[in-house]
């Protein structure tokens, strides 16, 4: 078990733990202070820690923009949904409790078009990065985070003993030279729903620079 792995199955989660590390890889590589503003804008830097990550999240929301935040890039539209704010998103378990939940929903929605459970956990994927059962593996997304999930290392917790669908499905076939992939701006849950739910890896940010005067 790795130490992500440990720290999801310590936060409470028992389902699609493996999956759910390979998410946070692909999303943002681990970091739980990561922060990237979703549209055609350029950051200045990245949050060293977690005050100055809860205070560019409070700036950016302040100022209107739509962000991703933490460990599994929780989308700002969602804080509330989540029972979060701009601070406790960036709290590690918080952050991985709301991954797990949109995991869920989108995972269920998926077994009512398919039975096939490895098409189930794709679609689902799919419908955690862009709200949609199949865009998601259209834009290289799915395919990233498969390859996270085979470059996880066999070991406990790895054969669906915890109820990891995820890995025992595809852990059946690990490649040698998996390529990690970045997440993409991705639109809601529900198909009619326009909130961004998760967002990009890390990104170099505070403020974009057409406003790096009104953040200075």
């Amino acid at each position: 078990m790795t130490g992500l792995s440990a720290l999801i199955v310590a936060c409470g989660i028992v389902r699609h733990v493996g999956l759910i590390e390979a998410i946070v890889r692909v999303e943002s590589g681990g970091n739980p202070f990561a922060l990237a503003v979703n549209g055609a804008v350029e950051l200045v830097h990245a949050p060293r820690d977690r005050d100055e990550a809860a205070a560019m999240a409070r700036w950016l929301a302040a100022h209107g923009y739509n962000f991703d935040a933490g460990l599994a890039q929780v989308n700002s539209a969602n804080l509330a949904r989540f029972g979060l704010d701009t601070s406790s998103v960036f709290e590690r378990c918080a952050n991985l409790r709301a991954a797990s939940r949109v995991l869920e929903e989108c995972h269920e929605r998926a077994l009512q078009h398919w039975d096939d459970e490895e098409r189930a956990m794709a679609a689902a994927l799919s419908c955690y990065n862009t709200g949609h059962l199949t865009r998601g593996l259209r834009n290289g997304y799915v395919t990233a985070v498969r390859a996270a999930v085979d470059s996880l290392a066999p070991g406990p917790n790895r054969d669906g003993s915890r109820g990891d669908e995820a890995c025992h499905v595809w852990g059946r076939s690990a490649r040698r030279n998996p390529a990690r992939g970045s997440g993409r701006a991705r639109a809601a849950i529900g198909d009619t729903q326009r909130d961004e739910v998760f967002a990009m890896s890390l990104a170099d940010a505070f403020a974009t620079r057409s406003h790096e005067e009104r953040v200075r």
